[in-house]
């Protein structure tokens, strides 16, 4: 893998913004809807009771002026970002996001789960950004094959 030498610090500063992230959405966002529990449960989450979901009209972006550049720069974060993953809260755009961008949020939900913590989970996430980059990333594919159109009564 060819990371660019200053990944270490921006991975530092990327846990540490993406857990302030979670701290935000856990505090002031909403649990899933028994229709949004489904979601969950078909992307594997072991505990959607502890999802919080906070709607945005804009993302916010790092403080930190390299991590900001890098995010642009992989196409982590951009004008059309729908939806992102901190732990166990998901940050959607008001308005945008939909069952198909809920699903695939709780999909990155399990996978941090999976990895135990949020620097485990960005240490390889972000690595498979740079290494094979946003669309080709395996868990970015992963999280698009669990994505769901539509939950819900008809």
């Amino acid at each position: 893998m060819n990371l660019p030498p200053n990944f270490p610090a921006l991975l530092t500063a990327a846990a540490a913004w993406i857990d302030s992230l979670e701290q935000q959405a856990l505090a002031h966002g909403r649990p899933l809807a028994p229709h949004e529990l489904a979601l969950a449960h078909h992307a594997g989450v072991r505990e959607p009771q502890r999802i919080r979901v906070l709607e945005l009209d804009h993302f916010p972006q790092p403080a930190d002026p390299a991590l900001r550049a890098a995010a642009q720069a992989y196409g982590l974060l951009s004008e059309r970002t729908c939806g992102l993953t901190a732990g166990h809260g998901i940050l959607l755009r008001r308005g945008v996001a939909d069952a198909r961008v809920l699903s695939h949020e709780c999909r990155h939900v399990q996978q941090y789960e999976l990895a135990g913590s949020t620097l485990a989970f960005l240490t390889e996430y972000l690595g498979q950004i740079v290494e094979y980059g946003y669309w080709d990333a395996p868990l970015e594919r992963d999280a698009c094959g669990h994505e769901v159109a539509h939950v819900g009564p008809d």
